[in-house]
Protein backbone atom coordinates (compact mmCIF):
# COMPACT_ATOMS: atom_id res chain seq x y z
CA UNK A 1 0.00 0.00 0.00
CA UNK A 2 1.62 3.51 -1.01
CA UNK A 3 2.17 5.45 2.42
CA UNK A 4 3.49 9.05 2.73
CA UNK A 5 5.69 10.39 5.49
CA UNK A 6 4.58 14.39 6.24
CA UNK A 7 6.41 16.51 8.44
CA UNK A 8 4.88 18.80 11.33
CA UNK A 9 5.44 21.66 13.06
CA UNK A 10 2.05 22.28 15.01
CA UNK A 11 -1.17 20.44 15.38
CA UNK A 12 -3.40 20.36 12.43
CA UNK A 13 -2.45 17.49 11.79
CA UNK A 14 -4.63 16.58 14.86
CA UNK A 15 -7.41 19.00 13.58
CA UNK A 16 -7.21 16.88 9.87
CA UNK A 17 -7.39 13.50 12.09
CA UNK A 18 -10.56 15.05 13.95
CA UNK A 19 -12.18 14.52 10.17
CA UNK A 20 -12.82 10.66 10.48
CA UNK A 21 -10.45 10.75 7.16
CA UNK A 22 -10.13 6.88 6.74
CA UNK A 23 -6.87 5.24 6.95
CA UNK A 24 -4.44 4.40 9.43
CA UNK A 25 -1.60 6.83 10.88
CA UNK A 26 1.79 7.04 12.20
CA UNK A 27 2.58 10.26 14.32
CA UNK A 28 6.24 10.64 15.55
CA UNK A 29 6.73 12.61 18.00
CA UNK A 30 10.06 14.28 19.30
CA UNK A 31 9.69 15.58 22.94
CA UNK A 32 12.62 16.53 25.19
CA UNK A 33 13.50 16.86 29.29
CA UNK A 34 12.57 20.83 29.84
CA UNK A 35 15.40 21.39 31.87
CA UNK A 36 17.58 20.11 29.27
CA UNK A 37 15.48 22.18 26.97
CA UNK A 38 15.81 25.44 28.67
CA UNK A 39 19.61 25.30 29.63
CA UNK A 40 20.58 24.25 26.26
CA UNK A 41 18.52 26.92 24.55
CA UNK A 42 19.90 29.55 26.61
CA UNK A 43 23.48 28.26 25.90
CA UNK A 44 23.13 27.96 22.35
CA UNK A 45 21.69 31.70 21.58
CA UNK A 46 24.19 33.39 24.46
CA UNK A 47 27.15 32.44 22.26
CA UNK A 48 29.35 34.27 20.44
CA UNK A 49 28.32 35.23 17.44
CA UNK A 50 24.83 33.89 18.34
CA UNK A 51 23.81 31.39 15.92
CA UNK A 52 20.34 32.69 14.85
CA UNK A 53 19.61 36.57 14.01
CA UNK A 54 16.09 36.72 15.56
CA UNK A 55 17.69 37.44 19.01
CA UNK A 56 18.45 40.64 18.15
CA UNK A 57 15.04 41.22 17.34
CA UNK A 58 13.12 39.54 20.40
CA UNK A 59 10.77 41.00 22.76
CA UNK A 60 11.17 37.78 25.15
CA UNK A 61 8.14 39.02 27.36
CA UNK A 62 5.83 39.75 24.55
CA UNK A 63 2.72 37.75 25.87
CA UNK A 64 0.01 38.27 23.55
CA UNK A 65 -0.58 37.49 20.12
CA UNK A 66 -2.09 40.21 17.22
CA UNK A 67 -5.65 39.49 18.52
CA UNK A 68 -4.39 40.05 22.18
CA UNK A 69 -4.81 36.85 23.38
CA UNK A 70 -1.76 34.84 25.18
CA UNK A 71 -0.42 31.53 24.61
CA UNK A 72 -1.55 30.36 28.20
CA UNK A 73 -5.18 31.48 27.03
CA UNK A 74 -5.09 28.74 24.03
CA UNK A 75 -3.31 26.02 25.81
CA UNK A 76 -3.51 26.50 29.62
CA UNK A 77 -6.64 24.89 29.91
CA UNK A 78 -5.42 21.62 27.70
CA UNK A 79 -2.15 21.03 29.96
CA UNK A 80 -3.83 21.68 33.39
CA UNK A 81 -6.64 19.25 32.76
CA UNK A 82 -4.52 16.62 31.39
CA UNK A 83 -2.56 17.18 34.34
CA UNK A 84 -4.92 16.84 36.59
CA UNK A 85 -6.40 13.57 34.44
CA UNK A 86 -2.71 11.78 35.03
CA UNK A 87 -2.71 12.81 38.79
CA UNK A 88 -6.05 10.70 38.96
CA UNK A 89 -5.03 7.92 37.07
CA UNK A 90 -1.55 7.20 38.54
CA UNK A 91 -3.12 7.58 42.00
CA UNK A 92 -1.01 10.94 42.55
CA UNK A 93 -0.70 11.76 45.92
CA UNK A 94 0.23 15.76 44.77
CA UNK A 95 -2.84 17.27 43.36
CA UNK A 96 -2.04 18.82 40.04
CA UNK A 97 -2.31 22.12 39.92
CA UNK A 98 -5.73 23.90 39.77
CA UNK A 99 -6.06 26.54 36.70
CA UNK A 100 -6.39 29.35 38.31
CA UNK A 101 -3.01 28.37 40.37
CA UNK A 102 -1.33 28.07 37.20
CA UNK A 103 -2.35 31.20 35.44
CA UNK A 104 -1.11 32.43 38.58
CA UNK A 105 2.03 31.44 38.20
CA UNK A 106 2.45 32.74 34.77
CA UNK A 107 1.68 35.46 35.37
CA UNK A 108 4.44 35.87 37.95
CA UNK A 109 6.79 34.15 35.09
CA UNK A 110 5.92 37.15 32.94
CA UNK A 111 6.48 39.65 35.68
CA UNK A 112 9.45 38.10 35.87
CA UNK A 113 10.47 38.70 32.24
CA UNK A 114 9.76 42.44 32.78
CA UNK A 115 11.84 42.68 36.15
CA UNK A 116 14.94 41.28 33.84
CA UNK A 117 14.35 43.04 30.49
CA UNK A 118 15.11 46.68 29.84
CA UNK A 119 14.02 47.44 33.25
CA UNK A 120 16.69 50.28 34.32
CA UNK A 121 18.57 52.61 32.84
CA UNK A 122 21.39 50.36 31.84
CA UNK A 123 19.60 47.94 30.11
CA UNK A 124 16.94 50.02 28.53
CA UNK A 125 18.25 50.02 24.52
CA UNK A 126 19.63 46.62 24.95
CA UNK A 127 18.44 43.63 22.82
CA UNK A 128 17.21 40.43 24.22
CA UNK A 129 20.42 38.77 22.87
CA UNK A 130 23.36 41.79 24.63
CA UNK A 131 20.58 40.49 28.20
CA UNK A 132 21.95 37.47 27.43
CA UNK A 133 25.85 38.22 27.22
CA UNK A 134 25.58 41.37 29.84
CA UNK A 135 23.23 39.68 32.54
CA UNK A 136 25.03 36.81 34.87
CA UNK A 137 25.03 33.19 33.79
CA UNK A 138 21.59 33.00 36.19
CA UNK A 139 19.61 36.25 34.96
CA UNK A 140 20.60 35.18 32.02
CA UNK A 141 19.14 31.46 31.97
CA UNK A 142 16.04 32.80 33.67
CA UNK A 143 15.19 35.32 31.10
CA UNK A 144 15.40 32.68 28.35
CA UNK A 145 13.47 30.18 30.16
CA UNK A 146 10.92 33.39 30.36
CA UNK A 147 10.69 33.25 27.02
CA UNK A 148 10.83 29.87 26.03
CA UNK A 149 7.38 29.98 28.49
CA UNK A 150 5.41 32.60 27.80
CA UNK A 151 6.15 34.79 24.64
CA UNK A 152 4.16 34.42 21.95
CA UNK A 153 6.59 34.55 19.15
CA UNK A 154 5.07 37.53 17.65
CA UNK A 155 7.94 40.04 18.10
CA UNK A 156 10.29 37.49 16.15
CA UNK A 157 7.66 36.57 13.61
CA UNK A 158 7.11 33.13 15.10
CA UNK A 159 10.55 31.64 15.33
CA UNK A 160 10.44 30.65 18.67
CA UNK A 161 9.21 31.14 21.76
CA UNK A 162 6.30 29.13 24.07
CA UNK A 163 8.49 26.00 23.62
CA UNK A 164 7.51 24.61 26.91
CA UNK A 165 3.85 25.47 27.22
CA UNK A 166 3.26 23.98 23.98
CA UNK A 167 4.89 21.30 23.98
CA UNK A 168 3.07 20.74 27.58
CA UNK A 169 0.39 20.94 25.41
CA UNK A 170 1.11 18.39 22.34
CA UNK A 171 1.78 15.78 24.63
CA UNK A 172 -1.93 16.50 26.61
CA UNK A 173 -3.52 16.37 22.79
CA UNK A 174 -1.77 13.60 21.54
CA UNK A 175 -2.61 11.34 24.49
CA UNK A 176 -6.54 12.07 23.49
CA UNK A 177 -6.15 11.91 20.56
CA UNK A 178 -5.25 8.25 20.93
CA UNK A 179 -8.31 7.83 23.61
CA UNK A 180 -10.40 9.24 20.89
CA UNK A 181 -9.08 6.89 17.87
CA UNK A 182 -7.98 3.71 19.64
CA UNK A 183 -4.77 2.34 18.32
CA UNK A 184 -6.26 1.00 14.81
CA UNK A 185 -6.32 4.19 13.49
CA UNK A 186 -3.24 5.87 14.96
CA UNK A 187 -0.05 5.05 16.50
CA UNK A 188 2.27 7.09 18.45
CA UNK A 189 6.05 7.11 19.30
CA UNK A 190 7.30 9.47 21.08
CA UNK A 191 10.93 10.03 21.14
CA UNK A 192 12.85 12.01 23.52
CA UNK A 193 15.70 13.97 22.15
CA UNK A 194 17.91 13.60 25.01
CA UNK A 195 17.76 9.73 24.15
CA UNK A 196 18.61 10.80 20.60
CA UNK A 197 21.24 12.69 21.28
CA UNK A 198 22.98 10.19 23.72
CA UNK A 199 22.39 6.92 22.01
CA UNK A 200 21.61 8.21 17.70
CA UNK A 201 22.09 4.94 16.45
CA UNK A 202 19.38 3.18 18.95
CA UNK A 203 16.69 5.61 18.51
CA UNK A 204 16.57 5.77 15.17
CA UNK A 205 16.14 2.48 14.62
CA UNK A 206 13.57 2.47 16.90
CA UNK A 207 12.16 5.32 14.43
CA UNK A 208 12.29 2.64 11.45
CA UNK A 209 10.84 -0.38 13.37
CA UNK A 210 8.00 2.07 14.59
CA UNK A 211 7.09 3.27 10.32
CA UNK A 212 8.15 -0.30 8.81
CA UNK A 213 6.88 -2.54 12.35
CA UNK A 214 9.60 -4.57 13.90
CA UNK A 215 8.17 -7.58 12.55
CA UNK A 216 8.80 -7.30 9.10
CA UNK A 217 11.39 -9.29 8.28
CA UNK A 218 9.44 -12.40 9.60
CA UNK A 219 6.13 -11.38 8.08
CA UNK A 220 7.94 -11.14 4.92
CA UNK A 221 9.83 -14.89 5.27
CA UNK A 222 6.13 -16.31 5.96
CA UNK A 223 4.49 -14.17 2.98
CA UNK A 224 6.96 -14.93 0.61
CA UNK A 225 7.87 -11.56 -0.42
CA UNK A 226 11.13 -9.36 0.10
CA UNK A 227 11.36 -6.91 3.69
CA UNK A 228 10.62 -3.15 2.92
CA UNK A 229 13.36 -2.78 4.77
CA UNK A 230 15.55 -5.87 6.33
CA UNK A 231 16.81 -4.88 9.61
CA UNK A 232 20.43 -4.70 8.34
CA UNK A 233 19.65 -2.39 6.48
CA UNK A 234 17.72 -0.29 8.97
CA UNK A 235 20.97 -0.34 11.33
CA UNK A 236 23.06 0.73 8.64
CA UNK A 237 21.26 3.63 8.33
CA UNK A 238 21.02 4.44 11.61
CA UNK A 239 24.64 3.98 12.10
CA UNK A 240 25.11 6.52 9.40
CA UNK A 241 22.39 8.98 10.88
CA UNK A 242 24.78 8.78 13.86
CA UNK A 243 27.61 9.47 12.16
CA UNK A 244 26.25 13.25 10.61
CA UNK A 245 24.86 13.76 13.95
CA UNK A 246 28.02 13.62 16.03
CA UNK A 247 29.86 15.57 12.90
CA UNK A 248 27.43 18.29 12.79
CA UNK A 249 26.67 18.35 16.47
CA UNK A 250 28.85 21.98 17.09
CA UNK A 251 26.75 23.41 14.95
CA UNK A 252 23.11 21.85 16.36
CA UNK A 253 20.75 23.15 18.90
CA UNK A 254 22.80 21.26 21.82
CA UNK A 255 25.32 23.34 23.15
CA UNK A 256 27.74 22.86 26.42
CA UNK A 257 28.97 25.81 25.92
CA UNK A 258 32.19 24.99 27.68
CA UNK A 259 30.32 23.66 30.69
CA UNK A 260 31.09 20.77 32.47
CA UNK A 261 28.03 18.21 33.90
CA UNK A 262 28.59 19.02 37.22
CA UNK A 263 27.68 22.78 36.50
CA UNK A 264 25.16 22.77 33.83
CA UNK A 265 23.22 20.21 36.61
CA UNK A 266 23.97 23.54 39.07
CA UNK A 267 21.98 25.39 36.67
CA UNK A 268 19.24 22.93 36.35
CA UNK A 269 18.79 22.26 39.93
CA UNK A 270 17.98 26.20 40.17
CA UNK A 271 15.81 25.96 38.12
Amino acid sequence: KEARLKRRENLKLIKNMNKDKPGRVKIIHFARNPFEMVLSNYLYHSQDPTPENWVHEDDPCRELYEDGASLGSHVLMTVVSGLQKHSVVLGNTTKALPLDSAEQNLSNIVNMCHSLYQSNQSTKNKTFYEHLRFFNEWDGLRLASAQMIVSSGVANNHLAGGDMLRMANNVVRFTKLLEEKGDKDVQLLTLSMDDFISDTARNTMKFLDFIFGEDSNDQSVENNVSPIMPRNVRWEASKQEEYKFLAKQNDAHVTTKGKSRVEKQELKEKL
